[in-house]
């Protein structure tokens, strides 16, 4: 999931997290008790920290209450090992996990294996309510209340329910569309909880500056957006001592099916600011699937976060301290396609600015949830696609949830928008038409660029060259 993310993410380098006692902290050293994590390296002297001065991140107690300084955490009850439910004993647990999970054996397969314990069992007179499975039903439902592991899948369906043309009704208006999510809530609790990152997250945002005063970008709590952020929900004086969670989306359309009817889904992901980019390029379960749309309706799965984006809840971290956590929704990776769909304009218009499409260039204006609903109650649709590129008729998902603007929360995709528009399709482009004069001018240039980032030194989490670019 690696991503240019604006203003949200910069390129890391091995991370030397903040300790007191060596750092300078502007405007003043501020004390919390999470300064002595990262990977437990001294930070480089030449380098101050800065860190948010009430988003702070305090250990408190499973109700909330902050703890006093140094007190150590409560380690969670583990269960105890002749605890093998729902699972009766040790070999059916390992049965299951054989069947299902090593061989990946067919469901008649299993079915097959089952009575041939069963004949067996009475052929030695031993009760053959004692086999493992009976079949494979059996087996399935019992792997299905496993109540350790991952998070269980859920279902909901939707329909459209407003008024239906007499005739040539579009097939969508009579169809019944499935949506299948996991709660983006227990997925965060478990990123957070993961004992594996305790070394390798942050909870507090933080700014780090270089011996000559610029800033370092490291991991996406260093970033600005993550500070801005902190400062809006830090205006809520309920919110102080608390750690800052930004969620982090991303979805690209597929289509499945194709001999049955081009059937299309969007795959939508989802993984937490808080844990550095190490652990994200390391396939360390920092990125999870969230859900499996047939159509994009993102709101509604986001529900049980909701509550939680202005009021903190208690959840237990990787450090085993709990934790008031609050969320925002922060970057949405995604390529332009499903940008202008979540956005809701016109496809061939930027999401983020008021430009033309055929006059980039031209003199524009951000694009705002604001300015979008001052437009809509001014204007009709028929001017609001064709002059602003709106689509007036249906609204971003983004205007459910609080601190969110859909235009400056999306981000672009690095496989589809950099590496594979920029640096595949366009430059592809220019040398088939490189006998245009112009561009014989231009061609070389290209190719200069292209020899100096291939001697930029690479970055884990970056692409050479594009580093610092910022909106």
């Amino acid at each position: 999931m690696q991503t240019l993310v604006l203003e949200y993410l910069r390129p890391r380098e091995t991370h030397a997290y903040f300790s007191q006692e060596h750092s300078t902290l502007l405007p003043a050293p501020i004390a919390h008790p999470h300064a002595k994590y990262g990977n437990k390296q001294e930070p480089p002297s030449q380098s101050e920290y800065e860190y948010h001065r009430y988003l702070n991140g305090k250990p408190c107690d499973e109700n909330g209450q902050c703890l006093p300084p140094n007190t150590p955490p409560t380690i969670p009850q583990r269960p105890s090992r002749s605890e093998w439910m729902p699972y009766r004993d040790c070999i059916e647990f390992e049965t299951a996990e054989l069947l299902y999970t090593k061989t990946q054996m067919l469901a008649g397969d299993i079915n097959t294996l089952t009575e041939l314990w069963r004949a067996s069992f009475i052929k030695h007179g031993i009760d053959d309510a004692q086999i493992p499975f009976s079949d494979k039903d059996n087996l399935y439902r019992t792997i299905d209340a496993t109540p350790i592991g991952g998070v269980p899948w859920d279902l909901f369906s939707l329909s459209y329910n407003g008024e239906v043309p007499q005739e040539n009704a579009p097939p969508w208006m009579s169809q019944s569309f499935d949506v299948w999510y996991r709660s983006p809530q227990m997925i965060v609790h478990n990123i957070l909880s993961n004992s594996d990152f305790k070394d390798n997250i942050d909870y507090v945002p933080y700014r780090e500056f270089c011996a000559n005063g610029k800033r370092k970008y490291k991991d996406f709590m260093s970033g600005n957006w993550a500070w801005k952020e902190a400062n809006i929900i830090a205006e809520d004086q309920s919110t102080h001592g608390s750690t800052f969670v930004p969620i982090i989306l991303g979805s690209d359309k597929t289509t499945v099916s194709v001999a049955t009817g081009q059937n299309e889904y969007y795959p939508i992901y989802i993984s937490i600011g808080n844990v550095h980019n190490s652990v994200c390029q390391a396939h360390q379960n920092a990125l999870a699937l969230l859900g499996f749309l047939s159509i994009p309706k993102i709101s509604a799965i986001l529900q049980d976060l909701k509550p939680a984006m202005t009021t903190p809840e208690v959840v237990r971290c990787a450090d085993q301290h709990f934790q008031r956590v609050v969320y925002g929704i922060g970057p949405y990776i995604a390529d332009y396609p499903e940008q202008a769909l979540l956005a809701c304009i016109v496809q061939g218009w930027c999401p983020r600015c008021t430009a033309a499409p055929n006059n980039l260039d031209g003199k524009a204006g951000w694009r705002s949830r604001l300015h979008t609903e001052a437009l809509i109650k001014a204007f009709d649709r028929g001017i609001l696609w064709d002059q602003y590129g709106l689509v007036a008729d249906i609204t971003p998902f983004t205007n459910n949830f609080p601190r969110v603007d859909i235009h400056k929360t999306l981000v672009p995709d690095l496989l589809h928008q950099v590496i594979k528009g920029t640096f595949k399709d366009h430059l592809v482009s220019v040398r088939i038409y490189s006998d245009i004069p112009i561009l014989h001018r231009i061609i070389p240039l290209i190719s200069q660029l292209v020899e100096q980032l291939a001697c930029i030194q690479k970055v884990p989490g970056s692409i050479p060259g594009l580093v610092n670019i910022q909106f």
